[in-house]
């Protein structure tokens, strides 16, 4: 009799855990969480970014686009690794020496204003943020770690760049 009592306890946290995961799909759909067709991460594939650690690096990755605090070298020094530094000293194509912020970006840097309109993550290292950039849209991927109560940016992806895609368009 115990082992038919643990089939159905068994069957029943199977059944509830499914049940849970399918209305979580079903409510971020809903709330047009899934990122554009151009992600390269699938909506299904996205983990949950509402506690912990995934929380904050979400928050600090709005903060960090919506307040254009990437523009401020002293905050790119406090928060990307070397790695993430000289990938924006590779794209710095000015002369001298400098960081190319705008990365973090469509390649319409010449628009004001913009803001995050979402964050996920795939596995909890790569964070995709969707953002406006004046008129455009795009994604970007930041592979982002805490150490010691620092968030830090170690990589960088350009997802979608819906600037340059405009751009391209009106070239055909």
């Amino acid at each position: 009799m115990s082992k038919s009592l643990f089939k159905i306890a068994l069957l029943a946290v199977l059944t509830a855990a499914t049940m849970n995961s399918c209305s979580k799909n079903a409510a971020s759909q809903a709330d047009g969480a899934a990122a554009p067709a151009e992600s390269a991460v699938a909506a299904s594939d996205k983990t949950d970014i509402s506690t912990g650690d995934n929380r904050i690096i979400a928050d600090f990755i709005t903060n960090m686009y919506n307040e254009g605090l990437y523009w401020e070298e002293d905050w790119l020094l406090a928060h990307c690794t070397p790695k993430m530094l000289q990938i924006m000293k590779d794209n710095y194509d000015y002369d001298g020496e400098g960081y190319a912020f705008w990365i973090l970006r469509t390649s319409s840097n010449d628009s004001s204003g913009g803001s995050v309109l979402s964050v996920t993550t795939d596995d909890g290292q790569w964070f995709n943020y969707r953002f406006t950039d004046g008129d455009y849209e795009g994604e970007n991927r930041l592979k982002c770690y805490i150490e010691n109560g620092n968030v830090w940016i170690d990589d960088y992806e350009s997802v979608y760049d819906g600037a340059l895609e405009s751009y391209r368009q009106s070239e055909e």
